[in-house]
């Protein structure tokens, strides 16, 4: 009796370690990626965690003097935090947001409709890819995913009467705000519409609308805060960049998206095949219109994951800003719209249905999962990169040396986070100097200078690190300078990542 009673829970549990199973077993021996984007994250975080800074804004956005919010700094500051710095931190934090998104579906939907579709759900999910790559690196809009997926939920109930859930909704919907701006008009759009919605129906009272506007507001507290310190100098941001020839609203990509929307939805139901996947939206439109007695929760979740899509479509066909990460939470709702429709179905047809969606995701899941465990070249791959700093200490055996580094990006963020890191707790010392170039300081790292302890004395050694990039000429320029006075001793490559030894001639 007790294990039946608390099945749910027990269920949603080993869904949800199976979930984190599946992801942590990849990073064994640091095979994950620590690009410039997340060492660039990682380098404020440390600022937050070390001087206790309460930054109004997080990462500049394609616009300059445009930022999202800073809630995700705040948010990976925490996994550094646990994990002793450890870039592991904030991929570990993102794989806690994934499984609390599993366990908000899967209750929910046992809750309204079954056990059994609880778990094919969130069984089905673990082996979804498009749901399974956003959790490969922790890149700031991957989190769209879990924002989709809990914004729908939120919203099902709010329609149902719920005050807390349209406060929850609005929320949520406004957190895209803080990891990719982008993204944020299609939310949004949901969450008004929704609101208003139930507001003319009288669902909700004026003053319980209004609560949930100002929660909406609220969410955006930081920045209407840092507009206020700075003279609304993002406001002017925007202003400057939508009038110049080149801006995002410059122009519109109509056909130009449709295409990418088809693919997109390709990827959420049968990935071999574009045509079959229009065919089963269209199916799904016809379901959803003639099934009057469909269980309301799969029937609301669906609509609002097409009036999602539609907002997505509109917006970014709309301008021409769009990239692959502002919409990669189209795939996974699609997918658990598909299920949970199929699902609504009598069991013999429910099963064929549900297991096809299944079968054709599979091969997909497999082929791109095993790719996880085979060595990589890759130069942004962690474990690539830690071997050639922990060359450049062992060959310096204890003494103190220089090193600089090539990043196709220019800003070494990897290395000026990494040295420090690594420098510090293996090795007890930085280099005498960790830069892109000799004698200049890193003017884009924040307090740099507090980062330069302790150092040991400095021999005549300078350590070259260098990442491929297609701008070749650019390279050979950088090489050219800061190899000048000095002779190869030695030199070393990792994965695509080249080092060398160099003594300093007097």
């Amino acid at each position: 009796m007790i294990v039946k009673k608390h099945l749910p829970k027990i269920t949603i549990l080993v869904v949800v370690i199976l979930g984190l199973v599946l992801r942590i077993i990849p990073t064994f021996g640091n095979n994950f990626y620590f690009t410039m984007d997340i060492a660039n994250e990682a380098t404020k975080a440390r600022e937050i965690i070390f001087f206790r800074l309460h930054p109004l804004v997080g990462q500049e956005t394609s616009i300059p003097g445009f930022y999202h919010g800073p809630l995700w700094l705040y948010y990976i500051s925490i996994g550094y935090l646990l994990f002793n710095f450890h870039p592991f931190g904030s991929l570990f934090m993102l794989f806690l947001l994934n499984a609390a998104s599993t366990a908000v579906l899967m209750w929910r939907v046992i809750k309204k409709v079954s056990l059994k579709a609880g778990i094919l759900i969130g069984v089905a999910l673990q082996f979804f890819w498009p749901y399974y790559d956003t959790t490969r690196f922790a890149f700031s809009p991957f989190p769209l995913v879990v924002i989709a997926v809990v914004d729908l939920v939120l919203l099902s109930a709010a329609l149902e009467g719920s005050v807390a859930a349209l406060i929850g909704a609005a929320v949520v919907s406004s957190l895209p705000l803080h990891l990719e701006v982008a993204s944020l008009p299609p939310f949004l759009g949901l969450f008004l519409t929704v609101a208003l919605w139930l507001f003319i129906k009288k669902k909700f009272t004026g003053k319980q609308f209004l609560y949930a506007i100002l929660a909406l507001i609220a969410t955006h507290a930081a920045r209407i805060v840092s507009e206020v310190l700075t003279g609304f100098s993002q406001l002017h941001a925007i202003q400057e960049h939508a009038a110049s020839e080149r801006s995002f609203i410059s122009a519109t990509q109509f056909v130009k998206f449709f295409g990418q929307m088809v693919g997109i939805v390709k990827e959420g139901l049968v990935p071999q095949s574009g045509v079959l996947s229009i065919l089963l939206i269209l199916a799904s439109v016809l379901v959803l219109y003639k099934r009057k007695k469909m269980n309301p929760f799969i029937l609301r979740y669906a609509v609002l994951t097409l009036i999602l899509c539609g907002f997505s479509f509109v917006w970014f066909a709309s301008n021409i800003g769009w990239h692959p990460w502002h919409t990669v939470y189209i795939a996974p709702v699609i997918f658990i719209s598909a299920l949970l429709i199929g699902s609504s179905f009598k069991l013999n047809r429910a099963i064929p249905v549900c297991a096809f969606l299944i079968a054709v995701q599979l091969p997909v899941f497999y082929k791109n999962y095993a790719l996880n465990f085979r060595p990589t070249n890759d130069a942004s791959i962690l474990s690539n990169e830690l071997s050639a700093v922990d060359w450049t200490y062992k060959e310096s055996g204890g003494q103190g040396f220089y090193v600089y580094s090539y990043l196709p990006s220019v800003y070494d963020y990897p290395y000026q986070y990494l040295f420090w890191w690594r420098g510090n707790g293996k090795y007890g010392y930085v280099p005498c100097e960790y830069s892109t170039y000799p004698g200049i300081p890193d003017f884009f790292v924040n307090n740099y200078q507090k980062y330069q302890q302790p150092q040991r004395q400095c021999e005549r050694v300078r350590y070259l690190i260098m990442e491929p990039d297609q701008n070749t000429g650019t390279r050979a320029l950088w090489l050219s300078e800061v190899s000048k006075n000095t002779t190869l001793e030695k030199e070393a490559n990792f994965g695509n990542i080249r080092v060398e030894k160099r003594r300093i001639t007097p």
